[in-house]
C-alpha cells in the first residue's frame, strides 16, 4: 500500500505584525522527502499516524513536505508558494497512490488567502483525483471552512482531529479504528 504523507501547520495571529516565512518554518521543522520519515516518527499527528500504520499495515511512505511555523503574523504569498510546489511535484512524481494523509493545523492565512489549508487541498485534489482517499487532521480548534472540506462540491474522504488534550497522536492514539478499513 502507498500512502502519501505531508503536513502544513501554522496558527496565524492576524494581530501580529511579524510576518510568517520560510525562515519561520525552517526555525520550527521545514522538511522534505525521506527527511520526514526520519524526523518525524515520534513528532505531532504525522508521526503518530506513521506509527498508527506501522502496527497495521505492510505499506510505503510517500513522503512530500512537514512544516510547522508555530503562531505569528501571516504568511506571506511565497512562503504559502514553497508548499505548493513541494506538493505538486512530489505528488506528481510519486505516481499511482492508494492514498493521503495530510496533517494540517488549520488556522493559518496567507496574503491574499484566507484559507490556506484549502488552497492546498485543493492543489492535492487536483492531482490525486477523486477516487484516492484524501485524510486529513487538524488542531481542535482548526478553523473549518466549507472550502476546505469540500472539493469540487464533494466531502473529503475523511478528516479526523486529535481526541487528546494534549496531543498525544505521537503515541499511535490517531484513527486506531480507520486504519486498515476497506476505503484503503
Amino acid at each position: 500500500m502507498k500512502i502519501a504523507i505531508a503536513s502544513y501547520g501554522q496558527e496565524t495571529s492576524s494581530f501580529s505584525p511579524v510576518a510568517t516565512t520560510l525562515e519561520t518554518f525552517e526555525l520550527y521543522g521545514l522538511f522534505a522527502g525521506a527527511e520526514i520519515v526520519e524526523r518525524c516518527r515520534e513528532v505531532g499527528a504525522i508521526g503518530g499516524f506513521m506509527q498508527t500504520v506501522d502496527a497495521r499495515l505492510d505499506w510505503t511512505p510517500v513522503p512530500i513536505v512537514h512544516g510547522w511555523a508555530g503562531a505569528s503574523g501571516a504568511l506571506t504569498r511565497e512562503t504559502l508558494d514553497y508548499f505548493v510546489d513541494q506538493i505538486e511535484p512530489g505528488l506528481r512524481a510519486a505516481g499511482p497512490l492508494d492514498a493521503m494523509y495530510f496533517a494540517l493545523h488549520g488556522a493559518a492565512v496567507a496574503d491574499g488567502i484566507h484559507d490556506t489549508e484549502a488552497h492546498l487541498l485543493a492543489v492535492v485534489r487536483e492531482i490525486i483525483g477523486e477516487e484516492v482517499p484524501l485524510v486529513i487532521s487538524l488542531d481542535h480548534h482548526a478553523n473549518l471552512t466549507g472550502s476546505g472540506l469540500r472539493w469540487r462540491g464533494r466531502w473529503r474522504s475523511g478528516p479526523g482531529c486529535c481526541r487528546h488534550r494534549p496531543c498525544r497522536c505521537s503515541r499511535g492514539s490517531m484513527f486506531p479504528g480507520a486504519v486498515g478499513r476497506r476505503w484503503w
